[in-house]
């Protein structure tokens, strides 16, 4: 496990949606 902070961590897993949701809108 990473040692995010908190901040990071949530900004992380926006973009991490953010690119499973434009992937899925390719398909």
């Amino acid at each position: 496990m990473h040692f995010w902070g908190a901040d990071d961590t949530a900004a992380l897993a926006r973009g991490l949606k953010t690119a499973l949701d434009q992937t899925n809108c390719q398909k």
